[in-house]
């Protein structure tokens, strides 16, 4: 008894002291949280390779796979030790995604970086040409507007008259500043290009070792899951990496696909309309398809811009054809390629993107759909456990017309079993799934 007594104050003092401990810490975090940004940033830059590797493992791993199933149905019983036959069919496919992988990325900047620098190098050429033009159709434009003309030419006299003082303070006081600071940002620039480079080929060696050695990795993870929490509970964590892995993969792999797609049909199109700036516009159109949603919008304007300072009628055209073009995708060929790979309605879909891009720009816009879509699982996923436990539907649709009307009967107390990947699962169960 007297052990007993004394056991509760101890555990009660170690319960206490554990929560002053995270209140201090959690203080201590709040007060210190931009040293310990920096800190994972700097963490962060320094797996830069390690990351790539990741990256480039996990969108080689299917070609991988592909070619160790051709390789060890071809030499199905030629070859009597099947592991030795699984790590060579492994080593081709991990050398033929890499050569894949090198020489689709030569290929590509063989065709594209002649014809996007002869297509830059035109359109600096012709500027002055574009800008004559402009200047030419707003003058008569003004002209037959003198209403218009005269507010116009009152905007002009305040922003020329801002730009000569600007103008001048910048020749007194700033030029030299700005071009220090120009050189600087140039020299960086290309250091950072060579950094990365270099991170790109160490990465490509880390991918190596992740696809050659893909189960030892999957299995110390398992292995240290099932050793640090209850298998029911291990169980449910690798059911939801399955589900994300399956959502991620469907949309990059798809996404990918539908973009190049794109970008095919719209470089047809044009060079049968013969329209200038062929494969730059092409190429944008195509990188920014990436995007889900607005990525259209993102590309297609500033191309349209682009073909109508040229020619008026053609960027016209251009942008009935861009228009066109996204919605044969929007319909037909996004539908059939990515399917429901998300299982996002189209408000989500937005809400993800903004968010997404207004946290992390670029990739957050790209990355934020599939993100978003593994949270709503897992929101999902809690609240229909939770309805079960209440002996409540789980189907969305019975909500829209029973609660409003009349409502569910009250919970009994008696909780339904539990759902198979939440039950815990016997040993010989748990070294199937480790398997």
């Amino acid at each position: 008894m007297f052990r007993k007594k004394y056991k509760n104050y101890f555990n009660w003092g170690f319960t206490a002291f554990l929560v002053i401990i995270a209140c201090i810490t959690f203080f201590f975090v709040l007060f210190y949280i931009p040293d310990i940004m920096g800190f994972l940033g700097r963490v962060l830059k320094l797996l830069t390779p390690i990351l790539w590797g990741l990256a480039l493992a996990y969108l080689l791993t299917p070609i991988v796979k592909r070619v160790e199933k051709i390789g060890c149905r071809l030499f199905d019983g030629k070859v009597k030790n099947k592991r030795r036959l699984l790590m060579a069919s492994r080593w081709a496919g991990i050398l033929i995604s890499l050569g894949l992988l090198v020489a689709c990325v030569a290929l590509l900047l063989s065709m594209i970086l002649p014809e996007i620098g002869a297509s830059i190098a035109k359109l600096y050429k012709s500027l002055p040409d574009y800008a004559a033009n402009t200047e030419t159709w707003i003058s008569q434009f003004l002209e037959d507007n003198p209403d218009m003309q005269s507010l116009v030419m009152d905007m002009i006299n305040k922003i020329s008259t801002g730009l000569q003082e600007n103008l001048g303070n910048f020749m007194q006081g700033d030029l030299l500043k700005e071009l220090n600071s120009l050189i600087s940002n140039l020299t960086t620039g290309v250091i950072d290009f060579f950094k990365e480079l270099l991170n790109l080929v160490v990465g490509l060696i880390v991918s190596t070792y992740v696809m050659s050695s893909r189960e030892v990795f999957c299995g110390q993870a398992k292995k240290l899951l099932y050793a640090l929490i209850k298998p029911r509970y291990a169980n449910t964590v690798l059911d939801v990496v399955r589900h994300t892995n399956g959502i991620f993969g469907g949309f990059i792999t798809g996404k990918l696909l539908d973009s190049l797609i794109i970008g095919i049909l719209c470089f047809i199109i044009i060079s049968i309309l013969k329209m200038p700036y062929i494969m730059l516009i092409s190429v944008v159109v195509g990188v920014t398809n990436i995007i889900p949603f607005f990525g259209p919008f993102i590309g297609g304007i500033p191309c349209t811009l682009l073909v109508f300072m040229v020619d008026p009628k053609q960027g016209i055209i251009f942008g009935l054809v861009i228009l066109a073009i996204q919605q044969l995708d929007g319909n037909i060929i996004g539908p059939k390629i990515l399917g429901n790979s998300t299982g996002l309605s189209a408000f989500w879909v937005v809400f993800a993107i903004l968010l997404g891009g207004g946290l992390f720009g670029f990739l957050g816009m790209v990355f934020g759909v599939p993100s978003f879509a593994v949270i709503y699982y897992l929101v999902k996923r809690t609240a229909e456990y939770l309805l079960r436990k209440r002996n409540l539907p789980v189907n969305t649709d019975i909500y829209h017309e029973a609660v409003a009307l009349q409502g569910f009967p009250e919970d009994d107390g008696e909780n339904p079993p539990e759902p198979e990947d939440m039950q815990t699962k016997s040993e010989e169960d748990i070294h199937e799934e480790v398997q």
